[in-house]
């Protein structure tokens, strides 16, 4: 299987299908959903975290398919997942919602450029009784979800916010 060229690194910080969301952006300019089925994978099958899907994104990615799995919550029967050798019923997530630190957000906005290609959804967000972000000691932000892809939690998506909105967005947390 091919590598997709040129090369853009995962976050050990990161879900697989947050950072399969900043390869859309990178290597196409798109959205996630089209870019998994360019590249051979159902997109359900990815936000379930399906062993198959997690491995063909490594492969194709040429990213370790253990650190993509090591932030995968896998489905191992009906509303139960495993992550990191616990399990957990489908309550312990934070989805449907897209749960963020806005102040995380602005640190990856500081990077410079599109934040489709920066902004990172961090596994540490996704379980729902996390309340508060560990680096920035702040509320995180729960968005509902409102549209059929927001499912994908597509951080440059589901936080439109840029700049000083942002920075409100920090001020009221």
């Amino acid at each position: 299987m091919s590598v997709l060229v040129p090369f853009l690194p995962y976050d050990p910080c990161e879900t697989p299908m947050s950072f399969a969301a900043r390869l859309a952006s990178f290597h196409l300019g798109a959205r996630v959903v089209p870019f998994l089925h360019d590249i051979g994978i159902r997109p359900e099958a990815l936000v379930g975290c399906e062993f198959d899907a997690v491995e063909q994104l490594a492969g194709v990615t040429g990213v370790d398919s253990a650190a993509l799995h090591r932030n995968s919550a896998h489905r191992i029967r009906k509303r139960r997942f495993e992550l990191r050798g616990h399990e957990f019923t489908a309550e312990f997530f934070a989805s449907p919602y897209t749960v963020f630190c806005p102040a995380c957000l602005r640190d990856d906005d500081a990077l410079g450029g599109d934040p489709a290609l920066f902004r990172k959804g961090r596994l540490l967000w996704t379980p729902r009784p996390v309340r508060t972000c560990p680096m920035h000691g702040l509320e995180l932000v729960r968005r509902k979800k409102v549209s059929w892809d927001d499912a994908f939690h597509q951080m440059a998506l589901r936080v439109p916010e840029r700049a000083e909105a942002l920075d409100e967005l920090v001020d009221r947390a």
